[in-house]
């Protein structure tokens, strides 16, 4: 054999193993989620509630004129894909690695050849699959109001380019915590609170900072990871006015999922072990569960009087926190409502707002109720 033989049988060698061992991951969730009729129902199903959406301001805007009711029907459209797109890192990401601890199969995968990013992308291809569908199905319905005049083609380029990197970021997010989480309820909680935290909390907090030292670059630069203030710079007036402004905070969004994710890919070959307690974290589980469920002499007390009565009742509302998360939640809702009723007052009541407001606080409330039922696992 010569030569010139041995290269091309070696080439061909190289390019089989290439085929057979390259994300072996992603192509066995591919095939598993092209087999489910929920992957080819969900798109559908986006595009027909987002068309519902707009009927729904289409009817309630008679006698607007239709530039108008261009912005209003766009910005109302682009707001609940944007909540949709932020929150789906808490639905889809944040218990999918956990899942695999609890019931002890990630060990298996990484028995094997498999590296970190391969579950990690292939937990991201099969968890996120529908997401991006749905997604796709919705952004083409936001350029409906582009016809009726009122709205830019940039505008809906940058909110087509601004949701999707919003799903980035929540994904990448969701994947994080779920590679350094076991609790499924743990993962959606500091999911959720990640996202809120850099959606409204940090900017917030920047601000205050800035106020308190007298520089304002504090909170420009707070408002930089903010999907929130991306999406309010896409829009036509305030990019104009800074164009940098919207893709540094698009570069910033982006760089942070790709952080996010390489530090799940760095970190569930290494978390997938059962590991003992150190003497401090043994020490706060205990206070948490003290103040949760009360000493033995109130948990005694507490079983013997519904035990017997309803067990479920009892089991659900052993955890004297979780009450107390409910109504501080519920709380914070009444307290924003009012003081943007106080604020803006009759704006407060538009329907492009209105819209806004009920989606997020659905998001809220069914998270709340989530993480209020009982602890069964």
């Amino acid at each position: 054999m010569q030569f010139h033989d041995i290269k091309i049988v070696w080439m061909n060698y190289t390019w089989y193993r290439c085929r057979v061992t390259v994300l072996p991951i992603v192509a066995r969730e591919l095939r598993v989620a092209s087999r489910r009729r929920a992957t080819y129902w969900v798109r559908s199903g986006a595009a027909l509630s987002v068309m519902i959406v707009g009927v729904v301001i289409f009817l309630s805007s008679r006698g607007v004129p239709p530039e108008r009711l261009s912005i209003v029907l766009f910005g109302s459209l682009a707001g609940v894909a944007g909540i949709y797109c932020l929150f789906s890192g808490v639905r889809a990401t944040a218990d999918c690695i956990s899942e695999e601890k609890r019931e002890g199969t990630l060990g298996l995968l990484f028995l094997t050849d498999l590296r970190g990013y391969d579950v990690v992308l292939g937990k991201l291809a099969g968890t996120s699959l529908n997401t991006f569908y749905g997604l796709i199905a919705v952004v083409p319905l936001l350029a409906v109001p582009f016809l009726l005049g009122g709205v830019t083609l940039g505008e809906f380029q940058r909110v087509g380019v601004l949701v999707v990197n919003t799903l980035w970021f929540s994904l990448s997010i969701g994947l994080c915590i779920s590679s350094l989480s076991r609790s499924s309820r743990a993962a959606v909680g500091v999911t959720f609170t990640l996202l809120v935290s850099f959606t409204a909390l940090l900017p917030g907090a920047g601000a205050i900072l800035s106020e308190i030292l007298k520089k304002p670059r504090f909170e420009e630069l707070s408002l930089l990871w903010s999907p929130a203030f991306a999406f309010y710079r896409a829009f036509a007036s305030p990019y104009k006015a800074n164009p940098n402004l919207f893709w540094w905070s698009m570069g910033t969004i982006h760089c942070l999922g790709w952080l996010f994710f390489i530090v799940a890919a760095f970190i569930a070959p290494r978390s997938w072990q059962d590991k003992p307690l150190g003497a401090k974290r043994l020490r706060w589980r205990q206070r948490w569960q003290l103040w949760s469920y009360g000493n033995s002499a109130e948990r005694q007390a507490f079983r013997s009087r519904l035990l017997d009565t309803n067990a479920f009742y009892w089991l659900a509302t052993r955890a004297r926190l979780k009450p107390a998360l409910v109504w501080a939640v519920l709380g914070m809702l009444a307290c924003g409502w009012l003081w943007g009723l106080a604020k803006y007052r009759h704006d407060w009541l538009d329907t492009l707002v209105f819209l806004h407001r009920v989606s997020a606080e659905y998001v809220v409330q069914d998270l709340v109720r989530f993480r209020s039922g009982p602890a069964t696992s």
